[in-house]
């Protein structure tokens, strides 16, 4: 598969940017927010909906900003947790956005990611980043979960069904762009317009299901093995097949 993906690349004239930046987001505040507002729809709602939070909220995309900090400012500097009515609020008067997952507001959603990462006692993006990391996918090798991974992946997405802390519309797709926001560009993101892509790419009437983590797995793996072999992160090859396909639709 990582053969086909290579071939593509070259074939269309695509080259992977080797300068991906794993810092766009500082702060894990931010980096929670680009994760749960990109969920089916384009990144420039995105970011207008991020740009209006940061004027309207005072709470600007810096390394210092604490997810604890962020949590005050949505239940409006009480100890009670906010009611349905105020995360509407706070979606529509504060973002200028009310998108929803999974029939709740991504304000709450996001929210709900934060509360996580602060209770556990990490605060900013710099603390999940110094968490021990695992080994990342090669050509010959599935790597090792490192504790951010398996933070987000088991205890917020709960893909081995053991979690108590399961946040709701934080699925598969959405747990791996919350570690590529936080820094992790040996991830790529299973999203639809990725899946559609690579489907494409393999051929022989293949077409990996979203949500299926075998699959994600089998992706990840071609991708990392072509960027190996290009000299590139994972996540550039991901965002440069996302990006071609997105361009597409």
């Amino acid at each position: 598969m990582s053969d086909r993906i290579i071939t593509f690349l070259a074939d269309e004239g695509i080259a992977p940017n080797g300068l991906f930046d794993a810092d766009w987001r500082k702060s894990g505040v931010y980096a929670v927010l680009d994760c749960v507002f990109s969920s089916q729809v384009r990144f420039s709602v995105v970011e207008k909906a991020l740009a209006t939070f940061a004027e309207k909220s005072g709470l600007r995309d810096t390394p210092e900003l604490t997810f604890s900090g962020f949590l005050a400012f949505v239940r409006d500097e009480t100890d009670v947790r906010p009611s349905t009515e105020r995360f509407d609020w706070v979606a529509e008067h504060i973002f200028g956005y009310r998108g929803k997952i999974s029939g709740r507001t991504k304000v709450e959603v996001a929210y709900d990611v934060c509360e996580f990462f602060a209770a556990k006692g990490y605060e900013t993006k710099r603390d999940l980043q110094a968490l021990p990391a695992g080994k990342p996918f090669t050509c010959t090798d599935t790597g090792e979960s490192g504790e951010l991974e398996r933070l987000v992946m088991q205890g917020i997405v709960n893909l081995d069904g053991k979690s108590p802390y399961k946040v709701r519309g934080m699925g598969l797709a959405l747990g791996a762009y919350l570690l590529m926001c936080l820094g992790r560009t040996d991830f790529v993101k299973p999203d639809t317009l990725l899946l559609r892509r690579v489907g494409h790419i393999v051929g022989r009437g293949w077409q990996p299901k979203s949500g299926d983590e075998a699959d994600y797995l089998l992706i990840r793996q071609a991708i990392s093995c072509a960027a190996e072999r290009l000299g590139q992160p994972a996540a550039a090859v991901d965002h440069a097949l996302w990006k071609y396909e997105s361009a597409r639709s």
